[in-house]
């Protein structure tokens, strides 16, 4: 008898369940064995030996409708398909039974299994009464990105892409070897040893890690056309893989990792596999992105790094360069604004003597009457 079967035994009799029951049930789903099986299907995805389902809103990467295994997760935390979660995912399943029987689960049908067959309705059970696994901190916190995974460097010329995807997995606690990821891209047509990555969009690439990878919550997806603006948004939160269709010169493409942005110095930090001057570095810059392209970029997404990322802060726009001046414009342009200011100058002259002209006749008059009475009330008046 194997692990599974012996816990699937324990964790029923606990609960008042028949095992053989449980185990029939087991055998029609995900079967005994641990960590059992994955189902697909259009409506999701279900996992574990009690199929525990995937899907809708918060799951649409799996199928289009809530399941078990949707509040499964809240409770413990564990990810879809995790295969440390099996013990946890039997004791949900068969607490969801003692309260409510098989109906469920479609095998149970298939076997007969209907109602609470085979459970003990009257039997004490206290569902606090174990100790989970995700409880003693077997389930690890979540999915982190480490930007500052070391690069996975290639060792041959066509390797580039399945470099960078090996490194965008390491950077999010994945750890496939070199042999596997070459011979499963070769065997599945995304790479060949001749052209290196078959389809420079991405699509390829995104597809590979939908097929192997998808199945653990990751979501990744291609944008065929990436500008440096949009890269710079995104990056930092989540692996992201770029390639440029000319990075060695006309038609000679080329991948690799990216960690971040440096709003600082407005560059995008690489995770290259190639070295040298004409593929390799560390970093690139505005200019050296529109001289390699055009790129194409592949995101590895995860619902944890949503989650613990704030959103991006989009780089700055850089202030367009005017364009070189002429010296003989640049000298009419300083004449017309010389002649303009002393044009203001004469205007608010004129507009001056204006007001004064208006009633100068009468300011003068004035003054010369007053001239007049000052003499005579000091002096007299004059003799005619």
């Amino acid at each position: 008898m194997g692990e599974g079967e012996t816990f699937i035994r324990d964790a029923a009799t606990k609960r008042g369940i028949d095992p053989d029951t449980a185990i029939t049930v087991a055998g029609m789903e995900g079967g005994v064995d641990a960590p059992g099986l994955i189902g697909k299907f259009d409506t999701g995805w279900s996992f574990w030996q009690y199929q525990l389902h995937y899907g809708g809103p918060e799951y649409p990467q799996y199928g289009t409708v809530a399941g078990m295994g949707n509040g499964f997760t809240k409770l413990t935390g564990w990810q879809p398909g995790d295969p440390r979660a099996w013990r946890d995912s039997v004791r949900y399943a068969l607490n969801r039974v003692k309260l409510g029987g098989w109906e469920p689960w479609y095998g149970a049908a298939k076997a007969g299994i209907t109602g609470f067959t085979g459970v003990d309705r009257d039997h004490a059970w206290n569902a606090k009464s174990e100790t989970w696994d995700y409880e003693t901190g077997a389930n690890p916190v979540t999915v982190t990105y480490n930007r500052d995974s070391p690069a996975v460097l290639q060792n041959d010329p066509w390797s580039c892409a399945p470099s960078s995807t090996r490194w965008a997995l390491e950077a999010v606690g994945r750890h496939p070897s070199e042999q596997w990821i070459e011979s499963t891209m070769k065997a599945e047509g995304v790479v060949s040893e001749e052209q290196g990555l078959l389809d420079a969009s991405g699509a390829g690439l995104a597809d590979f890690l939908n097929r192997h990878y998808g199945e653990f919550s990751y979501h990744p997806s291609n944008e065929p056309i990436a500008t440096f603006q949009a890269l710079a948004a995104e990056s930092g939160r989540h692996p992201l893989m770029i390639g440029g269709r000319n990075w060695g010169g006309p038609g000679l493409g080329h991948w690799s990792g990216l960690r971040a942005y440096d709003a600082v110095r407005d560059v995008l930090l690489l995770a290259n596999p190639a070295s040298g001057a004409i593929y390799g570095g560390e970093e690139m810059n505005r200019s050296r992105m529109a001289a390699r392209g055009p790129f194409s970029m592949v995101r590895l997404t995860h619902p944890d790094l949503m989650v613990q990322s704030p959103p991006p802060v989009p780089p700055p726009v850089p202030a367009p360069t005017p364009p070189p001046v002429d010296p003989k414009d640049a000298r009419i342009a300083e004449l017309e604004a010389a002649l303009a200011a002393e044009q203001e100058k004469v205007y608010g002259f004129i507009n001056a003597v204006a007001y004064l002209g208006d009633d100068l006749g009468d300011r003068l008059q004035g003054v010369a009457d007053e001239l007049r009475r000052v003499r005579i009330e000091s002096v007299g008046p004059r003799p005619e």
